[in-house]
């Protein structure tokens, strides 16, 4: 049986600063992560997708690893993301399509934007939920999102880590249901994750958006450690009509 802390040591990387101060550190470091190729839940949205040049909003676009094969597909994004290294590598990589407006990028916490209502037909977020920490950010994440999506046609495609990817050799358990990652995890120190299963998605989600399904996948958990898979949820759903 794993150890449980207590609530007391870890670092609160649930704040936008803590987390960009992590994300810049880890794309300076360790370049683009998860490579190049699109995430599974990336990959789910576009299967879902019917128009031609969709308008999609993505929260945490990283380094532009899914925005580049929405662009590429013929739609419009655009993105938030906290991180000033990843926004200006998203640019580097996505010139052309910045420059004709197919892309647009923003670095900042997305649940306090002033979005337009209803404007979007695809909300999009990888691996960003479990990181949100206290339920009121999750909340506050979920009415965003359904005030930015078009009612009873938008799609929201979202993904968190799931209780298959608690590594008792990186992490240990706390007595509020986290799990942090132990001192010795290279720039990992006291971040918390929060790990989602499809009781917690419809507790979130269900009041604003009728859920359509849920995939487990998995992909590397990083370039730097590509033999360890990062195991997480995809939940698919549709924005209810007003």
């Amino acid at each position: 049986m794993s150890a449980v802390l207590a609530n007391t040591s870890a670092i609160h990387f649930e704040s936008p600063s803590a987390q960009a101060d992590l994300w810049d550190a880890r794309y300076t470091r360790e370049g683009h992560i998860w490579g190049d190729e699109p995430s599974p839940s990336a990959e789910k949205l576009l299967e879902r997708i019917t128009k031609t040049s969709a308008s999609i909003l993505e929260i945490g676009f990283g380094y532009g690893r899914d925005t580049k094969e929405f662009c590429f597909a013929g739609h419009h994004v655009t993105g938030f993301d906290v991180s000033e290294v990843g926004l200006r590598e998203a640019k580097n990589g996505l010139r052309s399509y910045f420059d004709t407006g197919k892309a647009h990028f923003n670095c900042g916490d997305f649940s306090s934007a002033h979005l337009p209502v209803g404007e979007f037909d695809a909300v999009y977020s990888h691996r960003t939920l479990h990181l949100l920490g206290t339920n009121g950010l999750v909340r506050a994440f979920a009415r965003s999102a359904a005030r930015a999506i078009k009612p009873g046609t938008g799609m929201l495609v979202v993904s968190a880590r799931d209780t298959r990817d608690f590594d008792s050799d990186q992490m240990i358990r706390r007595a509020d249901g986290f799990a942090e990652y132990k001192p010795e995890v290279l720039g990992r120190k006291g971040q918390l994750i929060s790990f989602w299963d499809e009781k917690r998605f419809h507790s979130v989600f269900s009041n604003k958006f009728d859920i359509l399904a849920f995939e487990q996948s998995e992909e590397i958990e990083s370039e730097t450690n590509p033999d360890k898979a990062a195991k997480f949820t995809i939940m698919i759903a549709v924005r209810k009509p007003l």
